[in-house]
């Protein structure tokens, strides 16, 4: 088959499978890999499915197909779905403030709270009791496989699980967990902790970027709750029970997830358009550049430049990422964002910047396209930051749990580590 680009590492990255129409199946290689191994029973996709529904959760066109690949069931009528805590006080009190709701929610995942502070917040988190023991119930599965489904095959058409209400469902949780807190259940407050931490690293599994940044959300309450717990007067068997929630490996790099599904979106519509399969004005991906993407001309793009020139910033941003001196890697990121910058201020510059100039090669128009094309796309290396601070955060609790479980003393835990090293610096002035 002739075709306008060239399979190789150095441009489509992958060199098999193909599509019938010549391009890399992206899509099955993602479920082969992502989905090998794994059963409907083994697969925390099936019960968050029962938490805000199919009909959210997946689109139309691809919902039988994904239903099937995954194993699952369409909802049930008399299935309970997640409810906002917005929504379910607007349904009983329809004059409420729904921005106070808000805020009442908000600073009931800050700080340990009591029924008395806010009885409407307590009796909804009791109707939801429900949907957080689905959640824990999916954390303790050994899997997260969400397939990927086209409609014509490419990574660019493909439909992902979506995670609407998520965020919601975190903010929820937490809210109970420092219910239950403020109440002194404090072993309840804990299996919160573990499951929430617990799920979070599940959502690293599907391979693509906005799950792991809804796992993070998950993570990040967790912890804050366990900071929350460590300024109490904890007995030794919750300390335990504590350390072991917060015994977790750590999060995978950021890179991984470039150099996987991030990289290979793009490349799948770069192929797409070289095969007039996409027409790059009409594609909701590149809508909020509508007038930029229609002066493109695609007949005259050197594709395989195009594919390079995305290639080598994908891996500009790998080799950053990978840095391990934090100095190093903040400078890198500087570095990234300045050249981002640069390619918005010359996007902000004339209207037409992305039509072919008078004499311009043809892969000197297709990487100046590309440019185009990512200025002001996602800063995917930030994430990294995130997940460095996460780490960070997550050790120093669990030095803080290690100190108090330290017999040194029945005071706090910072009383314990100081009594343990002034233990230590007596023995090495005996010594």
């Amino acid at each position: 088959m002739d075709l306008p680009f060239k399979i190789s590492t150095e441009t489509t990255r992958l060199t098999e499978p193909l599509l019938p129409s010549g391009a890399i199946d992206y899509v099955r290689v993602l479920n082969e890999k992502l989905g090998k191994g794994v059963t409907a029973e083994s697969n925390a996709l099936l019960p968050l499915l029962k938490i805000r529904g199919t009909a959210i959760s997946v689109d139309e066109p691809m919902r039988a197909e994904f239903l099937r690949m995954a194993g699952a069931k369409g909802d049930e009528d008399t299935s309970p779905f997640f409810v906002r805590y917005e929504l379910y006080l607007k349904e009983r009190e329809p004059r409420a403030d729904m921005a106070q709701a808000t805020e009442t929610l908000l600073q009931a995942t800050q700080r340990p709270w009591n029924q008395k502070w806010s009885p409407p917040l307590a009796e909804y988190l009791v109707e939801q009791a429900g949907i957080f023991a689905i959640a824990t119930d999916a954390s303790k599965k050994p899997d997260f496989y969400t397939p990927y489904v086209s409609t014509d095959g490419s990574l660019a058409h493909a439909g992902l699980f979506k995670m609407t209400g998520l965020t919601d469902l975190a903010r929820s949780w937490g809210a109970r967990a420092n219910l239950r807190i403020g109440s002194d259940n404090i072993s309840g407050a804990i299996r919160d902790i573990e499951a929430m931490k617990r799920l979070g690293r599940l959502f690293q599994r599907p391979g693509t970027l906005i799950c792991a940044i809804m796992g993070m959300v998950f993570d990040l309450m967790g912890n804050r709750l366990a900071n929350t717990l460590l300024r109490r007067s904890l007995g030794i068997d919750d300390l335990q029970a504590l350390t072991k929630a917060l015994a977790l490996p750590a999060w995978e790099s950021i890179a991984s997830y470039i150099d996987g599904v991030e990289r290979w979106l793009f490349l799948s519509s770069l192929q797409q358009h070289a095969l007039g399969l996409i027409d790059l004005a009409k594609d909701d991906r590149y809508a909020a550049k509508a007038t930029l993407i229609q002066s493109i001309d695609v007949s005259v793009i050197d594709w395989n430049a195009a594919m390079r020139e995305l290639n080598a910033w994908r891996d500009h941003q790998i080799e950053v990422v990978n840095r391990t001196a934090w100095r190093e890697f903040a400078r890198g990121h500087k570095e990234l964002r300045k050249v981002s910058s640069k390619w918005q201020k010359e996007l902000r510059k004339t209207r037409s910047l992305l039509q072919p100039l008078a004499g311009e090669a043809r892969d000197v128009y297709a990487r100046r396209v590309v440019h185009g094309l990512l200025a002001g796309a996602s800063d995917l290396v930030r994430h990294e930051r995130t997940r460095r601070q996460l780490h960070s955060y997550q050790q120093q609790l669990q030095t803080m749990c290690n100190a108090g479980n330290t017999p040194a003393s029945r005071h706090s835990w910072w009383k314990r580590l100081f009594a343990r090293r002034s233990q230590e610096n007596s023995a090495g002035l005996r010594g």
